[in-house]
């Protein structure tokens, strides 16, 4: 499983209460789409509201 969140300060929280999670900074609206390789489930759950434009949000998601 990883965990990929777009705060610094809720990531060093992730880490430091689940130290062997694998977890990657990334602002889904502007930075690169990193290769993490393929997954069966994307949960966006409580992110897209947050965007300026969720569908191309979804759109990058899927181009991966």
């Amino acid at each position: 499983m990883t965990r990929v969140e777009g705060r610094g300060e809720n990531l060093a929280v992730l880490r430091a209460r689940f130290p062997s999670l694998a977890t990657i900074l990334f602002d889904l609206e502007d930075d690169p789409i990193p290769d993490l390789g393929g997954f069966d489930i994307v949960y966006a759950y409580g992110v897209l509201y947050h965007l300026a434009d969720p569908g191309r949000a979804i759109a990058r998601m899927w181009a991966r």
